[in-house]
């Protein structure tokens, strides 16, 4: 184990494979909590004594606390080292699946959740932080890609294990799976290399003020998507966001040493990806919630067989990360995605044009979704590595992270409030609410593969001119990334390699 101030640190012993395992873990824990409760939250409901709504909110208080704790990661990360950054997340997140084990009412499970979703936004961001510090530069995408991979067993197999778990065992072994692995990488993680990229002061002003708008912002979005919402609530809850998320950005580009680094979004590129990444995002979350809730409610199947479902649409991820990390010299990561995007936006249309079928015709349209999931999840990732300087990295990861998490309320919030209401309407022209739900989904995606095709990929190919986004040089060929003061990134246009280098 190596620990270094202001450069990049050499491999460790144990290579891509140690890093890309021990970085996934984090990922993957995260994915697998998220969908393994989605699954179960009818039984959790039944044992505890409480109704579908509230146990809604356990899921639903995850996504506040990972996003009121995400705006600061990076800057923690920065003066704490990544590798303690992502330490201290899956010590979080290992606290709260205990307590989640053992709890015996729903308050204690709601602190439970709240422990597990600041230890997520600890292990996401920095995850892909500390992957990044432990592989050479030329190895980037394929170790991005294999993070991914083995990442994404979470997101596919969470949903199996959750059902099976809850209709055989309990719904509490879920969390001691989650604690294992916690444990797990807590270990692995001490033999990474780490870097500190400076000891600058917390900014705690705005820790707190943005913690503060987006649980405010996400607690009216949620009200407004019940089907019969406090408005009062709703009105009060957004109306303090505003003011509150003001006074955090005033302040943020004022301060010298900002927990939110908003320069980063001065490239056209790197903003046009964070927007892109909060829609698909949007349309993943959102449609296994409303395709999981419309086979368990409407058409009255087991929690297990909802998880089956799920695992159709999830399960080939890992093929699409690995699509990513191998074709991406071959074509172009921006044009690799822009295709992805695409291909997710038909697969959402196509899905919802046979929602009204058999289970076993639904099941199998599923699968292509997760081909396209696999290349964004790992394209966007690696995007970001290439268009953001190594000093200013924990802060663009936290972004996309953040991106990711609003992506994910926002399509529960809003697929689900349009299933509800065309439910309550009794269909569409002879569609089912499911079919409603993901057509439109399918149809808000397109936007978002525009964005990728026209901006991502150019910033990627060096068409368009780039930004400094941070103090200090920019590259403006091949694949775009900054020349840091705390380690040199040379950039071979045509070989597509990265190199590190050490700059006094």
């Amino acid at each position: 184990m190596t620990r270094s101030v202001g450069r990049i640190p050499a491999q460790p012993a144990g290579g891509v494979p140690l890093a890309a395992l021990t970085c996934a873990i984090g990922l993957g824990l995260v994915m697998l909590d998220n969908t393994a409760l989605t699954v179960s939250l009818p039984t959790v409901a039944r044992e505890v004594g409480i109704s579908e709504t509230a146990a809604r909110w356990l899921f639903v208080t995850f996504m506040l606390a990972n996003l009121a704790v995400l705006p600061s990661a990076g800057a923690l990360a920065a003066r704490v080292g990544r590798r303690r950054g992502y330490q201290i997340g899956l010590v979080l997140f290992g606290a709260g699946s205990l307590l989640a084990l053992v709890a015996g009412s729903f308050w204690l499970l709601v602190v439970a959740r709240v422990l597990q979703g600041a230890g997520g936004a600890m292990m996401i961001p920095n995850s892909a932080a500390l992957l990044d510090a432990n592989v050479a530069g030329d190895q980037r995408v394929r170790a991005v890609a294999a993070w991914v991979t083995i990442s994404s067993v979470g997101i596919f197999v969470g949903p199996v294990i959750g059902g099976l778990l809850t209709e055989t065992l309990s719904w509490r072994l879920i969390f001691l799976v989650e604690l294992v692995a916690a444990a797990v990488g807590l270990l692995l993680a001490s033999r990474l290399s780490d870097v500190v990229v400076d000891r600058r002061r917390l900014d705690l002003v705005g820790m707190l003020t943005g913690g503060a708008a987006v649980c405010l912002a996400c607690a009216g979005i949620l009200e407004a998507g019940r089907p019969d919402p406090d408005w009062v609530l709703v009105t009060t809850s957004v109306g303090l966001a505003v003011p509150v998320g003001a006074a955090f950005l005033i302040f943020e580009r004022r301060t010298r040493f900002p927990a939110f680094d908003l320069r980063v979004f001065s490239h056209a590129g790197f903003g046009a990806l964070i927007v892109a990444g909060v829609a698909y995002n949007a349309v993943v979350a959102g449609g296994g919630y409303v395709l999981s809730l419309s086979l368990q409610v409407e058409q009255e199947m087991s929690a297990s067989v909802a998880g089956w479902a799920v695992f159709a649409t999830m399960a080939l991820i890992p093929v699409g990360s690995q699509v990513a990390g191998r074709l991406t010299q071959r074509f172009g990561l921006g044009a690799l995605m822009s295709l992805a995007a695409l291909w997710l936006a038909v697969a959402y249309l196509v899905v919802g044009v046979v929602g009204a079928a058999p289970l076993v015709v639904l099941a199998l349209s599923l699968p292509p979704i997760g081909l396209a999931v696999g290349v964004l999840f790992a394209g966007d990732t690696a995007a970001a590595m290439s268009l953001v300087r190594p000093a200013a990295l924990p802060s663009a990861l936290t972004n996309l992270s953040l991106a990711r998490q609003v992506g994910s309320v926002v399509g529960v919030t809003v697929l689900g409030s349009i299933y509800q209401q065309v439910g309550v309407a009794g269909g569409v022209a002879a569609l089912s609410p499911l079919q409603v739900t993901l057509l439109f989904a399918g149809i808000a995606l397109l936007p978002a593969a525009w964005l990728i095709r026209h901006r991502v990929a150019a910033a990627l190919t060096g068409q368009r001119p780039v930004d400094d986004i941070v103090p200090g040089p920019m590259a403006t060929d091949g694949v775009v990334r900054g020349a840091a003061d705390d380690a040199g990134r040379t950039v071979d246009k045509q070989e597509g390699k990265h190199e590190r280098q050490t700059c006094d």
